[in-house]
């Protein structure tokens, strides 16, 4: 449904269209799980007899799952205006954490030491930590980035 097609008043309509509409999208989710099993399967094989065919299958089934992926962050982006948070997009998938066993570097970023509009001393309210995972001369580590 187009942002300029108007929704109808009544409640058993706007259900149905809704419950359309999650179909849609457990379908298309599915359609992305078998994408990605069939590319997991083709990466296995491609050390075998055909690579070139393989490799060119795998690329066309990549970009069909970049297509399914983009269209769902589209999907996540319209929900969130929709529902009139600033939640963060893919803030509610839980990602694993990095395995504490990797080695870690980390980068403090600092602000300024006094506001920029008031010139009064900034305090800190909390830090916001990420975790990336780098690949460096075949070892891996682990790079947290603090914003203070």
């Amino acid at each position: 449904m187009t942002d300029d097609a108007r929704l109808p008043d009544d409640v058993d309509v706007l259900k149905a269209l809704l419950l359309e509409a999650r179909a849609q999208l457990a379908e298309r989710d599915i359609e992305i799980e078998q994408l990605k099993a069939q590319i997991d399967k083709l990466k296995r094989m491609q050390f075998g007899r055909k690579f070139e065919q393989l490799d060119r299958q795998i690329e066309r089934l990549e970009t069909e799952l970049e297509e399914l992926t983009g269209g769902r962050g589209v999907a996540d982006v319209h929900r969130a205006r929709a529902s009139g948070t600033n939640v963060a997009v893919g803030a509610t998938s839980s990602k694993e954490a990095l395995p504490p066993h990797l080695s870690r570097e980390e980068h403090m970023l600092e602000p300024d030491s006094s506001c920029p509009n008031c010139g009064n001393a900034m305090r800190s309210l909390g830090e916001d930590v990420s975790e990336q995972l780098a690949r460096v001369a075949a070892m891996f580590k682990v790079i947290r980035t603090i914003r203070r």
